[in-house]
């Protein structure tokens, strides 16, 4: 059948640079992994436009927004190398992007059920990892009954255990540390019982502890001398509209 499109002389180009048996994985290897490169870096660029210049309403959104359009970019481009050819591959590739297009946008429609449906399966794998929902989070107990709860001490991940006897916050060196503090600054003079035994530990103010969705600034500590786990006390749960405790089941809401 003659192109309709006049590009018939290119047929014989192609079926030259052709593998015999068809193409291979070795052979769209390339194709892939440009699609992906491409696919993930306009993702990665509508996060950083919604995370560090606010132009989406959340940095989500901006990744959402990304990788439809790269979509779109794909879908163009499919439509002008298939118009070299037929009709027929241009109403294919109609189809088939069409598809991905709509399971694109029904992925940015349900995307925060999607979110809260991985998490839920990331916190029956990781306890700890907190299931965040209408102003809540829940955090399953470990397999030893203990609740742990991802934090931000000054901006820097820290992941506390839940202590319901402590009053504050007991951080190990090593989350003081990672936290910024001025270790050498630090006098030892607040006796501490601790699962160790009897101890010191140092007071000292974060600039900011991120619990969920509340952020407490100028929050009072203490740095333990030793330690293996940061401690998270009432002082900080109290702060929480409620909490509760259900079943192997740590509900916080704001």
């Amino acid at each position: 059948m003659e192109d309709p499109w006049g590009f018939g002389g290119d047929e014989d180009r192609r079926r030259s640079r052709a593998s015999p048996g068809g193409d291979t994985i070795l052979d769209l290897l390339p194709t892939f992994l440009i699609v992906a490169a491409v696919l993930g870096g306009l993702a990665g660029l509508g996060w950083i436009l919604g995370e560090a210049f606010g132009a989406f309403e959340s940095a989500e959104d901006g990744l959402y927004a990304g990788f439809l359009i790269a979509l779109l970019v794909f879908l163009g481009g499919g439509l002008l190398v298939r118009g070299r050819h037929r009709i027929g591959g241009i109403l294919k590739s109609l189809l088939a992007w069409s598809a991905i297009g709509l399971v694109a946008v029904a992925g940015y429609a349900y995307r925060h059920e999607l979110t809260s449906v991985w998490q839920r399966v990331a916190g029956e794998f990781s306890p700890g990892t907190a299931v965040y929902g209408e102003r809540s989070l829940t955090v399953r107990a470990s397999g030893s009954g203990a609740f742990f709860l991802d934090v931000f001490l000054n901006g820097r991940p820290a992941r506390m255990l839940v202590d319901t006897g402590a009053t504050g916050l007991a951080l190990t060196p090593a989350d003081a540390f990672a936290a910024g503090l001025d270790m050498d600054r630090l006098r030892y003079s607040i006796p501490v019982q601790t699962a160790d035994g009897a101890s010191l530990a140092a007071p000292a103010v974060l600039d900011s502890v991120r619990v969920g969705g509340l952020t407490f600034r100028n929050q009072a500590a203490l740095v333990l001398r030793q330690g293996h786990i940061s401690l998270l006390g009432v002082t900080i749960l109290r702060r929480f509209r409620s909490f509760e405790i259900k079943g192997d089941r740590l509900i916080l809401r704001w």
